[in-house]
């Protein structure tokens, strides 16, 4: 059959086409030769090429790929001081990046292609984008990023496609993507074709022009290409072969293992103050699957903030290997209404030598409730294990309830351990779960080579300040509340809910200072790329910024609040409203998302590469937890940009003094920031401009 035969669309929008099996496998089945540019050389940009190949190679087609090299600034700081070759440093990380594949599909994709390099069918070229001189660039300052594949059938005749599909695993199956079509024998689709063509052989042959660099693979990709590959084609697994559901499962990085070593040398209790992004649950599921091992009869509970963070955890749990080591998993949120009768049935049948090994996760409310407390309080024959996500979150007293003797093994996580301005709540979380046993700093996170990835752990980022002036009335209203606060913390018996309703009200006032739109304004008129962004606001301005970014700026975002469901619905597949939303997000459907409160703690987006923080608070915590939200490793982000607002005194003001002490408290946090931002330097003399 030819290309002619196979009625293509035009078009193809995943919205209404199965784009891998309406076009991709058709199209490719009846193929003699592939030419494909695409934009990243890793072992997980090269799984998706794979995909559909079966009946291309049961027709013994050539295939020809381009790809852009992935480098880091360290990479191409190597090549300048010819420290390292392109190619050493291409070998390096490929070598590592399908050392530490993860996914089991991916795996098998791998050894499709290594199996066409071993048969001749494959050849590989590498394009690296060139500055003006002739040196290599990192590939946030530029990137190889054509979206093109050519094919011919056995009847001569050329199909191109060009469009969105970014070479990600779900382009062709999850994502929404759209392409164009265009075919030899449409004269009005001639004059495209003929200029893909032209732009793939010239790259290809090393003519485009000086803005690359190509050269083919090194011979030691090609020996791993190769070594990957069974030497009989029927011991291929293609992607229509592999169950989906069936991943490998995570291998802990040394400072994890470290981490565990140490928590289990503390007698299996102890603190992990972890920086947002560096690991901390899978550091924790490398503590229980060792302690599952270990015991013969455990019951393990997993507390947590929020109910989004209970699916989170759960797909965790699965992907680490966990569920082949329990009998029994229960969710203990508002999701389930059975969790009590459950969580009892499941507690007699340990005591009772029915089953050996369970894990309950719950939310910090369901956990301190009298009547889970009630269940576990109970003389059963096994022995208990504790994990405190977001520990913090259970130092208050309602929470510390929760938090029984009888938990043999204790593991609180939280990037800030202490609880701000409760030095009672915090030394009892510490004298629960006994000392930091391992700890990894915002700092050393940012600055530390991860040495299994040539990369620091987390996402380096750019801190950039505007300032906002408050308006007359504000610092006039600001003044009256500190004299009001003043006068009655002065009191011999001052009345501390009074005192408690001005801070707060002072507190708002600087939140939601009127300025800030026009600021966040000019924040979005400076952003050439507006996408992958978080806008951190109040709950006062949340209508305000999303008029002005949507309709304003005519950007497609939504919202992240308390107010999205996080329970699964079956006729979504299981996922919530709040899954769907950041699945969404992730996948480009939308630029920005804005938020409140939900997005602090645990939420794992690592495609967000910008954050702007309308409002804050003066606790640590949050505006960490903010900034931890877009500096998590992410294919293509080799930094994040983070925006923040910042009051600052006017020169001439009646009410300077007043200026100058909100001046300095906003300070403490955008010296926090500042410090392990890559620019600071910039910052501290954007600060006192």
């Amino acid at each position: 059959m030819s290309f002619r035969d196979l009625n293509l669309n035009t078009h193809y929008d995943s919205g209404k086409n199965d784009l891998l099996n309406e076009f991709y496998i058709p199209v490719l089945s009846e193929s003699s030769e592939y030419y494909r540019a695409v934009g990243f050389f890793n072992s997980k940009s090269l799984s998706l090429v794979a995909r559909g190949l079966k009946k291309f190679i049961l027709n013994n087609g050539k295939m020809k790929l381009i790809c852009g090299a992935d480098l880091s600034p360290q990479d191409v700081k190597s090549i300048m001081v010819a420290e390292k070759t392109p190619e050493e440093i291409i070998t390096k990380n490929f070598l590592e990046n399908i050392e530490n594949l993860e996914n089991y599909i991916e795996r098998h994709h791998i050894q499709v292609l290594g199996w066409m390099v071993a048969n001749n069918l494959l050849e590989i070229k590498i394009a690296i984008k060139l500055d003006d001189f002739g040196n290599p660039l990192p590939n946030y300052e530029g990137i190889f990023h054509y979206k093109l594949g050519i094919l011919k059938d056995f009847d001569g005749n050329y199909i191109t496609f060009s469009g969105s599909n970014n070479e990600s695993n779900a382009a062709w199956s999850k994502n929404f993507e759209h392409f164009d079509v265009f075919g030899s024998w449409d004269k009005r689709d001639y004059t495209h074709l003929l200029n893909h063509i032209e732009l793939f052989n010239n790259t290809w042959n090393e003519s485009y022009n000086n803005e690359y660099s190509i050269f083919s693979i090194p011979e030691a990709v090609e020996r791993e290409f190769i070594k990957s590959a069974p030497q009989n084609f029927n011991q291929l697994k293609f992607h229509e072969d592999i169950d989906i559901k069936d991943e490998t499962e995570i291998t802990l990085f040394d400072y994890q293992i470290e981490a565990r070593k140490n928590w289990i040398e503390n007698g299996r209790k102890g603190i992990f103050a972890m920086a947002t992004g560096t690991g901390k649950t899978y550091t924790a599921l490398g503590c229980l699957k060792d302690t599952l091992i270990s015991e013969e009869k455990l019951i393990t509970v997993i507390s947590v903030p929020y109910q989004h963070l209970v699916q989170q955890w759960k797909k965790s749990l699965e992907k680490f290997g966990i569920m082949k080591l329990i009998d029994k998993l229960i969710i203990a949120d508002g999701t389930n209404p059975k969790k009590y009768k459950q969580i009892e049935e499941i507690l007699l049948d340990i005591d009772l030598d029915y089953l050996n090994h369970t894990v309950i996760i719950a939310v910090h409310k369901t956990f301190s409730n009298h009547k889970f407390i009630n269940l576990f309080n109970q003389d059963i024959d096994a022995k208990f294990f504790l994990i405190g996500d977001e520990m913090h979150g259970l130092g208050s007293t309602t929470r510390q309830k929760g938090l029984l003797k009888k938990y043999d093994y204790r593991l609180g996580l939280s990037a800030t351990p202490e609880r701000f301005f409760d030095d009672y709540g915090t030394e009892f979380l510490f004298n629960f779960f006994g000392k930091e046993v391992y700890g990894f700093s915002l700092e050393k996170a940012i600055n530390e080579i991860n040495p299994m990835t040539d990369m620091t752990y987390l996402t380096p980022y750019k801190y950039h300040l505007s300032p906002v002036k408050l308006t007359y009335d504000e610092l006039k209203k600001y003044d009256e509340l500190s004299w009001i606060i003043a006068i009655e913390s002065g009191k011999e018996n001052p009345n501390q809910k009074t005192i408690e309703k001005k801070l707060i009200e002072r507190a708002n006032l600087i939140k939601n200072a009127k300025n800030k739109y026009d600021v966040l304004r000019e924040i979005l008129s400076s952003m050439k790329d507006k996408t992958n962004l978080l806008i951190f606001c109040s709950e006062q301005q949340i209508d305000k910024v999303l008029d002005i970014a949507g309709n304003e700026f005519n950007m497609d975002i939504t919202t992240f609040t308390s107010k999205d469901k996080s329970n699964p619905i079956k006729s979504k597949g299981n996922k919530s409203e709040r899954d769907i939303i950041l699945e969404d997000f992730t996948n480009g459907d939308y630029d920005g998302l804005v938020s409140m409160h939900c997005l602090d703690e645990g939420v794992d987006i690592p495609s967000a590469s910008k954050a702007i923080l309308m409002c804050n608070s003066t606790n640590p915590r949050e505006f960490i937890q903010r900034v931890g939200r877009v500096i998590r490793r992410s294919k293509n982000k080799s930094f994040a940009d983070v925006y923040d607002m910042i009051i600052k005194p006017s020169k001439n003001s009646e009410f300077k003094d007043t200026e100058n002490d909100i001046f300095e408290k906003e300070k403490r946090r955008t010296d926090m920031i500042g410090s392990c931002a890559i620019n600071k330097a910039k910052y501290y003399i954007k600060l006192y401009e």
